[in-house]
């Protein structure tokens, strides 16, 4: 009984290491498809970026009046929009797959054709979160040679059917244009946020400190097609 018993523990053991085996390589196979991704659409956040230095940026040489306020800190935030979003959502569809021992697949297809509305949602949030992230880490642009301000798309406009409709995740990575010549006013609040009002209404222009702001209104007035005053930054109450 003794040797029996002896043999039941090796063989319990040896099971053990190898599900912690395949666990550890099933996380590793997470790990790869995740870093697939930022390489993969990591390509489409360079593609985007260049796009729109071509297009807004053009003009962006030493000597000339285009400004760029690049806010870097920006991209945390869809950095961490993409770690929580197309990132989860891929562990997720992926991992009943990688724990399968054996793997068999046939129960692999079923898996697939179950989950493909998920897959679809990773790849579609997937393009959207790597473009916005070339949108944060572009900036502002103040041109005052075409007589306009660039900025990442402003949403504080939006209804209760744009969020029906998803608009606040479809927008992020659009950017708006503003003539500079139409700003009447501009104004700013306890914050790093900038608000500019003119014919057009009003934008809010987001930053992540009141230095990379306060450039942003220096570059505004300096192009002299605007006659808004330096604004007064009322504190907290």
């Amino acid at each position: 009984m003794g040797r029996i018993n002896s043999e039941n523990k090796l063989v319990t053991k040896k099971n053990d290491k190898e599900d912690e085996g395949g666990l550890l390589l099933g996380l590793l196979i997470l790990m790869f498809l995740a870093l697939m991704q930022f390489i993969l659409f990591g390509l489409m956040t360079i593609s985007y970026h260049r796009y729109l230095v071509r297009r807004y940026f053009s003009m962006g040489s030493e000597g000339s009046s285009v400004r760029r306020i690049n806010d870097i800190k920006a991209v945390l935030k869809p950095f961490a929009a993409i770690m929580f979003g197309p990132t989860l959502i891929l562990f997720l569809c992926m991992l009943p797959i990688l724990l399968m021992d054996p793997i068999q697949p046939s129960v692999v297809v079923v898996i697939l054709l179950v989950e493909s509305p998920f897959i679809i949602l990773w790849f579609w949030l997937s393009i959207i979160m790597f473009k916005w992230l070339a949108v944060a880490h572009f900036g502002v642009i103040v041109d005052s040679e075409k007589d306009r301000i660039v900025f990442k798309f402003d949403q504080e406009s939006y209804d209760v059917m744009d969020y029906i409709k998803l608009r606040f995740i479809r927008d992020l990575p659009k950017m708006d244009e503003v003539r500079l010549s139409e700003i009447g006013r501009i104004t700013r609040k306890h914050g790093a946020d900038l608000y500019i009002h003119g014919s057009f209404g009003s934008r809010r222009i987001t930053f992540t400190n009141k230095q990379k702001r306060d450039e942003c209104i220096f570059a505004i007035q300096e192009s002299g097609l605007t006659s808004a005053k330096v604004p007064v930054e009322f504190e907290r109450t």
